[in-house]
């Protein structure tokens, strides 16, 4: 959804040649990155979940190289991406390993919501969380970063760079996106959806925010499944309306959003 309305790339016209069309792509040095991180680390909790103890440092290692191997990039790509990713998750295993072995027996990795029969108003949504931990309060959502950190997710005021406010105003929907799935699943919706968390694997002290999930608004929420229903209509009838009056800003997608919940465009 975030390609469809993200106005600063194209908006609609960028989801139909990337999720629809599937236009051949080359794939960036920071997105291979971040792939290959992904699996080293859900292989830490995968091994730890059928083991009950963490496999060792070197098995990690070796998930990110075979995933950065695949990816077929420059030479010195790849080695630039080996060196930091060795260096990360070496920090991250210090850092994260007993608390995903405590975690462990309830926690859950790349759950897919595929088969969850999720619908909201007639659209039927999908979509996989990269962390789902069962609490004596309910569920919370880990969504992993490896991209810059930042501190919350209140928007900065910038002159002509927003791409930090961008970032997080897409972060903040995929945590509520979650929440929406959760609670409208086949095995899920019985339970209390509490936090979604935002962590930044490639920070020295392993950086997370936070959202307290219980706290959002009913008006918030409903705002949020308005859109999603809007955007599923726009997609299946294949209308991908023009979006060159919207300011390339998160002001600019803001604006987008709130004339396709009205029906503006």
């Amino acid at each position: 959804m975030s390609n469809f309305l993200n106005v600063t790339k194209g908006g609609p016209k960028l989801f139909l040649e990337q999720n629809l069309l599937r236009f051949p792509q080359s794939k960036s040095s920071s997105s291979v990155y971040g792939s290959a991180m992904h699996k080293a680390i859900e292989i830490m909790y995968v091994v730890t979940k059928k083991d009950n103890k963490l496999p060792s440092p070197a098995e990690v290692v070796d998930t990110f190289q075979r995933e950065i191997a695949r990816s077929r990039l420059l030479q010195s790509d790849e080695q630039n991406l080996l060196f930091k990713g060795k260096e990360k998750l070496a920090n991250f295993y210090n850092k994260q390993g007993q608390q995903i072995l405590a975690e462990a027996s309830h926690c859950k990795t790349e759950v897919d919501f595929k088969h969850q029969k999720v619908e909201v108003q007639g659209a039927i949504l999908t979509g996989k969380i990269d962390r789902l931990k069962e609490t004596g309060e309910g569920l919370e959502v880990v969504d992993i970063k490896s991209g810059k950190a930042f501190d919350s997710f209140d928007y900065k005021k910038v002159k002509d760079d927003d791409y930090e406010n961008i970032k997080k105003h897409n972060y903040k929907a995929q945590l509520l996106m979650y929440k929406v799935l959760l609670e409208n699943s086949r095995d899920y919706r019985d339970k209390k959806v509490t936090k979604g968390t935002i962590s930044f694997i490639d920070t020295d002290d392993i950086k997370e925010i936070s959202i307290d999930l219980t706290a959002i608004s009913s008006d918030e929420l409903d705002r949020f499944k308005k859109l999603l229903v809007a955007v599923y209509a726009k997609i299946t009838n294949l209308d991908f309306p023009d979006i060159t009056k919207y300011e390339s800003s998160v002001d600019g997608i803001v604006a987008f959003e709130e004339d396709l919940i009205l029906g503006k465009v």
